[in-house]
């Protein structure tokens, strides 16, 4: 039985970062199995990665999709797995912050994910904490003006005004590195496979999120090289558009009850959270 079994979903990778977010996850004395999920155009990687006993390398000979790819290694992991862990190749992290993450878990069994502080390597926060958001909130950041005109609004989505120095129950996590109990993915599904590329991890998020806790850990960081590809490129920000679209086609546009019941929660306990 392994604590904690972990899949990296890769496309062309710098070799040299993506063995930093391997080497990163190998420095434990838990017991992990790590699987690369390699959707490349050709199978290269396979000879420039970490050699390690623990490490199984995959390749698809095509991009089957971010959810679709870690789906197989979840689906590998449900009855040997205690945890699952989903993380970016441009990840990097200190020896603590998996055995801190397991403990936690285990002393917390209503917890059913959580993700550690994200930052970047210059030590600025990443605000990886999120509300669930509408239509507008999603294109408010990618239109002409629209971060200014939804300056407040923004800034309350991606919980701006935090600290960030005390754990938060929260209903969304971005994606890069996704601690989650194996029990709680089997019985919601893992990813749908759906969406190609973006949109995947809010709508896991949501449905770990409607039979357990999510929580940010305050406690731990790790290093995040986020690049916002949907931001330069048209072809990785048609995927992103698409992705919307097909998210507020299944959980609705104007009217999805669960989200607004879902953030008041998430703001009452940030108001008592300040006032613990």
């Amino acid at each position: 039985m392994f604590d904690i079994t972990a899949s990296i979903v890769t496309y062309c990778n710098d070799p040299a970062i993506l063995n930093e977010a391997i080497e990163s996850f190998l420095n434990t004395k838990l017991q992990v199995r790590l699987y690369i999920i390699d959707n490349s155009p050709t199978d290269k990687l396979r000879n420039e990665v970490v050699r390690d006993s623990r490490l199984l390398y995959h390749y698809n000979n095509q991009n089957v999709g971010f959810g679709k790819a870690h789906n197989y290694a979840l689906q590998k992991s449900l009855e040997d797995s205690k945890y699952c862990l989903i993380l970016n190749p441009d990840v990097y992290f200190g020896s603590s912050v998996l055995d801190n993450l397991f403990t936690y878990m285990e002393a917390n069994n209503e917890v059913g994910l959580v993700s550690p502080k994200v930052v970047y390597p210059d030590e600025s926060i990443q605000l990886s904490c999120r509300l669930i958001p509408s239509p507008l909130d999603m294109f408010a950041r990618r239109i002409p003006l629209g971060e200014k005109i939804f300056r407040g609004r923004i800034r309350q989505h991606q919980y701006e005004d935090e600290s960030f120095e005390h754990n938060l129950e929260v209903p969304f996590l971005l994606g890069c590195f996704l601690f989650s109990r194996t029990s709680v993915l089997k019985k919601v599904g893992g990813f749908d496979e759906r969406f190609f590329m973006y949109m995947e991890d809010l709508d896991l998020c949501r449905r770990i999120g409607a039979c357990s806790r999510l929580v940010f850990y305050a406690n731990e960081r790790i290093y995040h090289r986020y690049e916002r590809a949907s931001s330069k490129k048209i072809r990785i920000f048609y995927y992103h558009l698409r992705s919307m679209v097909q998210y507020f086609n299944k959980w609705g546009w104007l009217v999805d009850r669960e989200r607004k019941k879902t953030n008041l929660a998430a703001k009452t306990h940030q108001i008592k959270n300040k006032n613990a």
